[in-house]
C-alpha cells in the first residue's frame, strides 16, 4: 500500500503535487481575505519558494552522459513525493484558517533545504571521474569481481 502512495512511479503522488498546486493557487487567491498576520502571510511565502526551489531542481538536467533521474536528480524526484503530500495538507489547512501548520512545514522544509544546499555544494566541488550512481548501482561489485587484482587476493587469502 505505501508503495502505491510514495513510489515516484506511481500516479498518486503526481495527482496530489496537482491538488496541492490547485490549494496553493486558490489560497493565493483567497490571499486578501484571509486572516493571516504578516509573519504568518512571510511563513507563506518561505514554504512556497522552497517548494518552488525542489521542483526547479527536480526538473534540471544535472548530467549530459546517463540517463533521466540519477544522482542529484534522483534524489530530488524522491524529494518532491514528501513536499507534495506536505503542500496539499499545509494548503488545505491554511485555506481552513489553521495558521500554525506554517512553521511545522516550514521546519521540515529548513532542514531538507540545508541538506539539499550541502548536496548542491558538494556536486559542484566534485571532480572526481567516478561516474553518476556508480556506488548505489553496484557497478563497483561487477568490476571487482572480473578484475585479474580479484583473483590473485582470493589466492592469497585461502
Amino acid at each position: 500500500m505505501l508503495k502505491f502512495f510514495f513510489n515516484r512511479h506511481s500516479k498518486v503522488p503526481g495527482f496530489v503535487e496537482f491538488l496541492g498546486l490547485f490549494l496553493t493557487l486558490h489560497l493565493l487567491d483567497q490571499w486578501s481575505v484571509l486572516p493571516f498576520s504578516g509573519l504568518t502571510r512571510l511563513g507563506i511565502g518561505f514554504y512556497l519558494a522552497q517548494y518552488l526551489f525542489t521542483r526547479i531542481c527536480a526538473t534540471l538536467r544535472w548530467y549530459d552522459d546517463v540517463p533521466r533521474h540519477s544522482g542529484i536528480e534522483l534524489h530530488f524526484k524522491k524529494l518532491l513525493i514528501g513536499e507534495s503530500y506536505f503542500l496539499v495538507i499545509t494548503s488545505g489547512l491554511l485555506l481552513l484558517h489553521f495558521s500554525p501548520i506554517v512553521w511545522i512545514t516550514n521546519i521540515f522544509f529548513l532542514i531538507v533545504t540545508y541538506s539539499n544546499a550541502v548536496l548542491l555544494y558538494l556536486h559542484s566541488r566534485d571532480t572526481g571521474t567516478v561516474p553518476v550512481n556508480y556506488f548505489t548501482s553496484n557497478r563497483y561489485q561487477a568490476e571487482e569481481s572480473q578484475s585479474p587484482l580479484a583473483d590473485a587476493t582470493c589466492q592469497t587469502t585461502s
